[in-house]
Order: C-alpha cells, then sequence, then structure tokens
C-alpha cells in the first residue's frame, strides 16, 4: 500500500536577489513520500529524488517574481513555496518521530556499503598484523617450552587462521562486476551485500578462531 505523502518545511536562501542585490529568505514545501520497498543494508528503500524543482518566487516588497532551480532533498520535492497555512501547521505540529527515523534510514542505506568495506580493510591489516603480533608474544614468553608437546604442534594454527580470515575479508572486498538495468537495481545491490555479508560473517569467525587458540597457546606457555 502506498504512504501517504508527508509535508515538511525547508529554509531557502537568495543571497544576491537578480533584481535588488539583496538577501531574501523563503520557506519552501516539500513532500516526502515514506518508502515502500525494503532494502538490504549493513549496520534499507532510499527515498532519494535526483534533480531540480524550478520554483517561482516573488520579490518581498513588489508584485513581481522570479524562478530559480533548488536541488531537492534527499528524501522529498520542492513543490513551491509554503503557504502561511503550512507554515502555522508546522509550528503548531509537534515533532514527528516518523520523520527522524526516515532520515536515520536514509543514513543507513547510504553508508551501509562504506561501512563494510570499511570493516573489511580494518579487519584485513588486524589479521595480518596478528600474524607477526602473535610470533612477537610467543617468542617473548619462550615457545620452545611447549614445542615438543601436542600443543606444540598445534602453535602454529592461530597464524594460519587469521591468514585464511584476511582472505576472506579480501574476497569481501572484491568488485563484482555486472551488466544491470536500473529495475534490477536493488536485487542486484541485494545480492552483492548477500555475498559480502558471508565472507564478512566466515572471516569474523575464523578470526575469533585464532584469537581463541592464541589464547590457549598463551596460558600453555605461561603454565610451563
Amino acid at each position: 500500500m502506498t504512504a501517504k505523502p508527508r509535508i515538511r518545511l525547508l529554509g531557502y536562501s537568495v543571497d544576491s536577489c537578480p533584481r535588488c542585490k539583496m538577501n531574501h529568505e523563503y520557506v519552501l514545501k516539500v513532500i516526502i513520500s515514506a518508502p515502500e520497498d525494503k532494502v538490504h543494508i549493513f549496520g534499507g528503500p532510499e527515498q532519494k529524488i535526483e534533480g531540480k524543482s524550478e520554483i517561482l518566487l516573488e520579490y518581498p516588497n513588489k508584485r513581481e517574481s522570479f524562478t530559480r532551480q533548488i536541488q531537492n532533498p534527499s528524501d522529498g520535492e520542492i513543490v513551491g513555496l509554503a503557504t502561511p497555512e503550512d507554515i502555522s501547521a508546522a509550528a503548531y505540529t509537534p515533532l514527528d518521530a516518523s520523520s527522524l527515523v526516515d532520515n536515520d534510514f536514509a543514513e543507513w542505506i547510504k553508508n551501509s556499503p562504506s561501512r563494510v568495506t570499511d570493516f573489511c580493510k580494518t579487519m584485513i591489516t588486524l589479521s595480518t598484523g596478528a600474524v607477526a603480533v602473535y610470533f612477537a608474544v610467543q617468542n617473548y614468553l619462550g615457545f620452545e617450552k611447549i614445542g615438543d608437546t601436542v600443543l606444540g604442534k598445534i602453535g602454529i594454527l592461530p597464524p594460519v587462521l587469521f591468514l585464511v580470515s584476511a582472505l576472506f575479508f579480501v574476497l569481501g572486498l572484491h568488485p563484482q562486476f555486472d551488466l544491470i538495468s536500473r529495475t534490477e537495481f536493488l536485487a542486484w545491490r541485494a545480492q552483492v551485500l548477500t555475498r559480502m555479508n558471508r565472507f564478512v560473517m566466515v572471516g569474523t569467525s575464523v578470526f575469533l578462531g585464532g584469537i581463541a587458540v592464541s589464547i590457549v597457546m598463551l596460558f600453555s606457555t605461561l603454565s610451563r
């Protein structure tokens, strides 16, 4: 079911009037439509209207007018100047919690791909760096104490797990090349994010496994 359009006000300033060269302030009316489809995110659809709206603006002290091309906000479309009734209604309307949710929702959609790519980059650095840290700690504690035991033989497992986890994070960052249309974008986006999530989950699990084995090796070395 299509959501009922909602209205919000947007301030707009003309820095240099084409007639009097003075600054003028206007209040614009923006129609916001609630999103209908669910979207995969890390951290869903984005109601973003591209382009500009041509708005008729009046000079404050004259019966003349001029037009301006004004960029639409990311969550709606500018339909014209706000009427006194619109301004009056907005002044006495409590803060709409759904507007805050919509804005936060749009931000999560926008930032979702960069959030997972940043996480993968961080984990690649952390996983590869953990290999050197592991050997440095073991050398400091005296790994040769348990070198001939069963635990000593599995001592190579943590760095292997760290490197395997880094490999999964690299695969998560691997770009996917496809030929898609605009109508296919949401399904393609869901497919890409699902694939990235799969690699991230496996990579994180393997990394945590390496940490767990490292802790066991640490206490085993200290107990000797």
